[in-house]
C-alpha cells in the first residue's frame, strides 16, 4: 500500500494537500481528527462523499464532526439562497424603479404596476443595459456574502475549535485522472497539513509532500 502521488494546490489564501492512491486501495485512517488533528472520539466521523465511489468515514473528534454536518448543511442551501434574493433585489429595483417614473408623470396604480413590469425588459434591450444589470447583480450578490460572513463567522467559530483548518471540507475525496497511476486514482484532499502529514506516514512512510501544480 502506498501513495502514488502527493502535491500542494493553492485555493484562495490556503493551501490544500492532495494524494492520489489506486482506486482499489483501502487507506489507513489515523486515529486523529481530520480538522484540527486532535485525537479523534469513538464514533465520530467527518465522511467525505464522492459520486463515483464509495465514502469514506475518517475518524474524528466530536466537536470537528459536529461543526461540519452544520456547515455542510448550511452551504448546501445557502448559495441557491443567495442566488435566488440576488435576482429578486435586482427585478424589485427595476420594477420599483419602473413604477416611480410613471407615478412621477402623475400615472395611477395601475399604470405604475405596468411600468413597473414593463421596467423588467431593460436589460433585455441593449447590450449596454445587459452589462450594467450584471454589475449591479454582481455588487447585489457581493453585499449578500458579505452579510452571510458578517453572520456566519462569529457562529462557526463558536462551534468549532482555534486549531480547526476548514474552509471547504476538512477532508475531501474524488475520483482523479493521474498519469503516475495510469489512469484514474482517488484523490484525498485534506485542508490540515498536521493530519495530512499523518496520513502520509500511516499509508505511505518513504513517500515525502512536495510542491505540484494543482491537477498535474
Amino acid at each position: 500500500m502506498s501513495i502514488l502521488k502527493i502535491s500542494e494546490e493553492k485555493v484562495g489564501p490556503s493551501t490544500v494537500i492532495n494524494m492520489d492512491m489506486k482506486l482499489d486501495e483501502v487507506p489507513v485512517l489515523p486515529r486523529f481528527c481530520p480538522c484540527c488533528a486532535e485525537l479523534a472520539d469513538e464514533g465520530a466521523f467527518i465522511v467525505a462523499s464522492c459520486k463515483e465511489l464509495p465514502p469514506v468515514s475518517f475518524p474524528a473528534c466530536e466537536i470537528c464532526a459536529r461543526h461540519t454536518v452544520i456547515e455542510g448543511r448550511v452551504s448546501s442551501f445557502v448559495g441557491p439562497l443567495i442566488f435566488v434574493l440576488t435576482v429578486l433585489t435586482v427585478v424589485g429595483f427595476l420594477a420599483v424603479r419602473g413604477a416611480d417614473k410613471v407615478a412621477q408623470k402623475g400615472g395611477d396604480s395601475f399604470w405604475q404596476t405596468l411600468g413597473g413590469l414593463s421596467a423588467l425588459q431593460f436589460p433585455f434591450t441593449s447590450p449596454i443595459n445587459a452589462g450594467v444589470t450584471l454589475l449591479g447583480a454582481f455588487g447585489v450578490l457581493i453585499v449578500y456574502l458579505f452579510i452571510y460572513w458578517l453572520v456566519m463567522t462569529p457562529i462557526m467559530r463558536f462551534f468549532e475549535k482555534s486549531s480547526c483548518k476548514w474552509f471547504k471540507q476538512a477532508a475531501r475525496t474524488a475520483r482523479w485522472y493521474s498519469s503516475d497511476a495510469g489512469g484514474y486514482c482517488r484523490r484525498f484532499i485534506f485542508e490540515n497539513p498536521k493530519y495530512a502529514e499523518l496520513f502520509r506516514k500511516a499509508n505511505s512512510p518513504e513517500t515525502k509532500v512536495s510542491t505540484a501544480s494543482p491537477g498535474g
